[in-house]
């Protein structure tokens, strides 16, 4: 399969996962495109102060690739400035949160494994 960007579901959402702003999705690959080995495969693009709120993963695990900008993440309780190349992955119960705290939109992958 080969998909352009035109074929590629957006959705603007509010706060996600209890967070603050309006973070804008663009669907890579939709779950059942998948062969069910992922939830999520999305490019996300957080304006600044916009971030995606406390969560955890038991059953399953998320990955954050950081492509541009300066963005907070709360790792199990461990604050970090992460930017550019920087990955997060939280799986086995742990909690994670992720916020833009610079002055630019912050692009970043995610990825719910399952």
């Amino acid at each position: 399969m080969i998909k352009s960007p035109d074929n590629m579901r957006k959705a603007q959402v509010e706060g996600p996962r209890g967070g603050e702003g309006i973070v804008e999705f663009t669907y890579i690959l939709e779950t059942e495109e998948m062969a069910d080995s992922c939830t999520m495969f999305a490019r996300l693009y957080l304006h600044p102060g916009a971030s995606v709120g406390e969560h955890s993963h038991t059953e399953d695990a998320e990955v954050y690739y950081i492509l541009t900008g300066t963005l907070e993440a709360d790792d199990n309780g461990t604050i970090k400035t992460v930017g550019p190349g920087d990955v997060i992955y939280t799986g086995d119960g742990a909690y994670h949160s992720i916020r833009n705290v610079g002055e630019q939109t912050a692009e970043m992958l995610a990825v719910i494994l399952t």
